[in-house]
């Protein structure tokens, strides 16, 4: 199999870990022909808030020359590709235009603005909410920045039912998603993590993924790695099977790298 993924984190995000080497080496040996390396971006927040859970302002630099020389060490074994995973939070979409001229992609994995005290989307429980991360999302999949939306549903992750507000959500991104020709993420640590301790309907959803089908969308797997064991996952394989049983087109390569492939 052709395995590719462009979603891997590394420690400068404060909840991975493992040395930035041992992803690329894993990706070698678990047969992956394509490394993304997409670490949370930093933001300059306005009011001045520093995330515990991200990378660093200060840190960007050293992550994009860090990153760079990997992939020259790397070159005869993999292609790597440099980007970000980011918010669609429109008080930065100056910076984060910005960024994407500094990397190769950025992915949109819009968990909501930590700095204000929103709660997280990962863990959201109300329609209102549900319906609040569909319409920040589309807005941030109009700008024309992002080269992929990751968890599309992660609003599912805490939510209890599959309701007016879900089934709406599902039904606008994925139209969204097949008119701007934007990929949709599977995500694989959701995978992982429905079998931990799951509070909701979770995520990837597969209702979520019926509608993707139905609209005729693209679909792109994603390990979201934050340790170089999950790039082993079998769950790849499997995720590979279920899409095609959908009837999903399965992308390979992000549609804004293909020139620089």
């Amino acid at each position: 199999m052709h395995k590719t993924n462009y979603h891997t984190h590394t420690v400068r995000c404060h909840h991975a870990v493992g040395a930035d080497r041992d992803y690329f080496d894993t990706a070698v040996r678990a047969g992956y022909t394509v490394l993304g390396m997409s670490d949370h971006a930093p933001y300059p927040y306005l009011n001045g808030y520093r995330a515990p859970g991200r990378m660093q302002m200060e840190e960007t630099g050293e992550y994009l020359s860090t990153m760079a020389a990997l992939r020259a060490a790397y070159r005869d074994r993999l292609t790597v590709y440099i980007g970000f995973e980011c918010e669609a939070l429109p008080d930065y979409k100056a910076y984060l235009a910005e960024l994407k001229s500094r990397c190769d992609y950025l992915v949109m994995g819009h968990h909501g603005n930590e700095s204000t005290g929103e709660p997280f989307y990962g863990c959201v429980r109300t329609p209102e909410q549900v319906r609040k991360y569909t319409r920040e999302v589309l807005a941030g999949m109009e700008w024309g920045l992002f080269d992929c939306l990751a968890h599309p549903e992660v609003c599912l992750a805490s939510y209890p039912v599959w309701d007016g507000a879900a089934q709406d959500m599902a039904l606008q991104i994925t139209r969204a998603a097949r008119a701007l020709h934007m990929p949709l993420e599977y995500n694989l640590f959701g995978v992982y993590k429905q079998t931990q301790n799951p509070q909701g309907l979770g995520y990837p959803y597969f209702r979520f993924w019926e509608a993707a089908a139905r609209e005729g969308c693209d679909a792109i797997l994603g390990v979201d790695a934050h340790d170089p064991a999950r790039l082993t996952t079998p769950d790849y394989e499997a995720a590979d099977r279920y899409l095609r049983s959908l009837g999903l087109n399965i992308i390979r390569c992000l549609p804004g790298l293909e020139a620089k492939r």
